[in-house]
């Protein structure tokens, strides 16, 4: 050990072993600040990604109900529906079918499939004819789409082989009564 025989050697010792933990407090002090600084930032950056995306999926849905609305007012499937109803005529389901699946479906890739469902609740036309028969009667999106325009996602009724969708339904009027013809 080294012997401190001045007072220059001890007072040069002292002020170093102050000035060492001065910095050393100083320093953790600052670290601690800039670590709660930085999760503070990177809280705030997360919340407004988050914010943005949920802006994003409302941008969307709200898109899918606008071409809902846009299709429930196409006069062919309108008028198709009325038809299949009136007459069960498999020429016309056949020719809705492929309307819905060329004409309606192509302008949406996320779109996982359409149907159109008599305002008793039985599936008349579809893009996937697994679909057509199918009773719906009981399904909430079935009965407030009645109503009007509606979404929900589904998660314990399959359709188009997928579970957790998202639908939206909207009412099918005729044009020239104003009867209810059910709901696509």
């Amino acid at each position: 050990m080294i012997k401190l025989k001045s007072i220059k050697s001890k007072l040069l010792i002292a002020f170093l072993t102050v000035d060492l933990l001065s910095v050393g407090v100083f320093g953790y002090l600052n670290i601690r600040s800039t670590r709660s600084d930085l999760e503070e930032e990177i809280v705030d950056k997360l919340l407004l990604l988050a914010e943005a995306k949920e802006g994003q999926i409302f941008a969307y849905l709200d898109g899918v109900e606008s071409r809902t609305l846009d299709f429930s007012s196409d006069g062919f499937i309108r008028d198709s529906l009325k038809e299949i109803v009136r007459t069960g005529s498999k020429q016309t389901v056949e020719a809705l079918n492929n309307h819905l699946a060329v004409n309606k479906k192509s302008l949406d890739p996320t779109l996982l499939g359409i149907l159109v469902v008599d305002s008793k609740g039985k599936v008349v036309a579809a893009t996937v004819e697994e679909e057509i028969g199918a009773d719906e009667s009981q399904d909430e999106y079935f009965q407030e789409g009645l109503k009007g325009v509606f979404t929900k996602e589904l998660e314990e009724h399959e359709h188009f082989d997928q579970q957790y969708i998202f639908v939206v339904s909207a009412p099918l009027i005729d044009k020239e009564t104003g009867e209810l013809l059910g709901v696509l």
